[in-house]
């Protein structure tokens, strides 16, 4: 099973040439929706009191576990954006109150989890997921804020681990996510998110960098571009490497690349959520979280039902493309 975090909200969106419209959205929704094809996905997230919940039915229906979903007295998240003709994003609006004190308790069955997707949300709530969720396995008891573990194994002993985030949060909480690079499978982000997560300009260069810390593949979200992941030639079980290692040289990185699939838009909204979606199912149904007999043709083909699930997303409003 897929554990899937992020957020649950309502979304306001505008496209040039449309009607405003107004339905079920967050990184959540996306990314269950997406790997739910390739096997059994729990979400977990929070919604309040005011959540249309009856919006939720196709996912339900679909297979994806909503168990996961806590409630909450505070009003649903809510998100207001705006498209202009380059597919440009414009946040007008955005009111995550509800995610200030949300720190789930993880049940036994969401601890046991195969694969755990922290889909783009507040890191603080991405690193007290992932401390519960790897203490099933043993490991330390937290993930310190900054970017130093004090020389801590990281402890995915065969694990799958994959992390998306935005640009505000890694703009807001970069530290967190630093910290939380030793812990992590795979690394999703868009361009821009890799020069500053890594400081620097090149996303060649960033992606290297980050590699360096951790993760066994960065995965660069272009858009209309297609996406890149950086990574390794080859890998065994999933072990991965200590903190503070040096930024990897270009000989030692493999990249692997794959173009968007056409699509007619109508809603971007989602389509990088169900990327990431799209791709660690592909993921652990091809391989499963541990030994990876063949990891360069897994990465091609993991990347091929990221871009995949992505343009089903842009293809509707909210996620009924995927379902």
């Amino acid at each position: 099973m897929i554990l899937v975090l992020g957020t649950v909200s309502i979304d306001r969106i505008e496209t040039p040439g449309a009607d405003p419209w107004e339905g079920a959205g967050g990184s959540a929704l996306y990314a269950a929706a997406a790997a739910v094809s390739h096997g059994a996905v729990r979400t977990l997230g929070v919604v309040g009191h005011d959540y249309p919940a009856a919006k939720l039915t196709p996912l339900k229906q679909a297979g994806v576990d909503l168990g996961g979903l806590r409630p909450s007295p505070f009003p649903s998240q809510r998100w207001h954006a705006r498209y202009d003709d380059g597919g440009h994003r414009e946040t007008v609006s955005s009111d995550r109150r509800i995610l200030e004190g949300f720190r789930p308790d993880l049940t036994g069955s969401e601890q046991a989890a195969a694969a755990l997707c922290l889909g783009a949300t507040d890191p603080a709530i991405q690193r007290h997921v992932l401390t519960e969720w790897l203490a099933h396995g043993k490991a330390p008891a937290g993930i310190p804020a900054g970017p130093s573990l004090g020389g801590a194994e990281a402890p995915l002993r065969g694990r799958l681990v994959a992390l998306d985030s935005m640009l505000h949060w890694t703009l807001e909480k970069r530290e967190i996510l630093l910290a939380l690079l030793p812990f992590l499978t795979v690394l999703f982000a868009t361009t821009e998110e890799l020069r500053v997560l890594a400081d620097d300009h090149s996303p060649e260069a960033a992606a290297r960098g980050l590699l360096g810390l951790g993760p066994l593949l960065v995965v660069e979200k272009r858009g209309a571009r297609g996406a890149r992941a950086f990574g390794r030639p080859s890998a065994g079980p999933l072990v991965q490497p200590g903190p503070s290692q040096p930024t990897l040289r270009p000989s030692q990185v493999r990249i692997w690349e794959v173009r968007a699939v056409p699509t007619e838009a109508l809603d971007p909204s989602g389509a990088g959520d169900a990327f990431c979606g799209g791709f660690v199912g592909r993921w652990l149904a091809a391989a499963g979280p541990g030994h990876l007999t063949d990891f360069p043709g897994l990465v091609e083909d993991c990347l091929l039902a990221g871009a995949v699930a992505g343009a089903k997303a842009a293809s509707s409003r909210s996620f009924h493309g995927l379902v």
